[in-house]
């Protein structure tokens, strides 16, 4: 049984990142190969905060870099394509059955209302929503909120955007320490500044 090393993971960035530029649609502004980087780099500092072991972030890098690699093939359950694509990547290499159901499950875990089951899931689930809590939140929903418009899932104004936003934003809960110790308080202030942008839309 093949060890998930360093190399492995890079080897899985390398090819999910390739997969990504050469098949995903260019409608995709906000699921795309920055958000996949920023996922995997959030992914890092959340399980460096958490204390997991290297092997473990091992584990959790290569699901952060093939979490969203199913839009190259469907929207709908792109998260069930996604872990299709990464266990056959980790079949063809000779990976443990163990170490493949827990890349799966975190994968799964990340469709909303997510539900991870263990603390690979835990990880990626907050890294996958960390721009909840972003200093660039407002850039990076105008690109969700376009990518939803020209792949036809929500036809939304910014307002409706907004108000979708809010109700998505009460609805939600980190699941890791780093998550509700950190992630939470930068949360709660973006969501304070997309109360603000809303009342002064309604105004006019």
């Amino acid at each position: 049984m093949i060890k998930i090393d360093r190399r492995l993971v890079k080897e899985a960035e390398s090819f999910a990142l390739s997969l990504l530029d050469e098949k995903l649609s260019k409608e995709y502004l906000f699921h795309s190969r920055d958000h996949t980087q920023r996922v995997a780099k959030g992914a890092l500092l959340i399980a460096r905060n958490c204390g997991l072991r290297e092997d473990e972030i091992n584990v959790l890098l290569i699901s952060a870099y093939f979490h969203d690699t199913g839009y190259v093939f469907s929207d709908d359950n792109h998260e069930k394509e996604s872990s299709f694509i990464a266990v056959e990547f980790l079949r063809n290499r000779g990976a443990g059955e163990e170490i493949i159901g827990i890349v799966s499950n975190a994968i799964l875990a990340t469709q909303v209302p997510q539900k991870p089951k263990d603390k690979i899931s835990d990880i990626l689930c907050d890294a996958d929503l960390i721009h909840l809590a972003g200093d660039d939140y407002f850039e990076q929903m105008e690109l969700l909120r376009l990518e939803w418009q020209v792949t036809g899932r929500h036809f939304f104004d910014e307002y409706q955007f907004h108000m979708n936003s809010i109700e998505f934003f009460n609805n939600h809960q980190y699941h890791t320490e780093y998550g509700k110790n950190v992630l939470q308080d930068k949360k709660l202030a973006c969501l304070r500044k997309i109360q603000e942008r809303v009342e002064s839309l309604r105004q006019g």
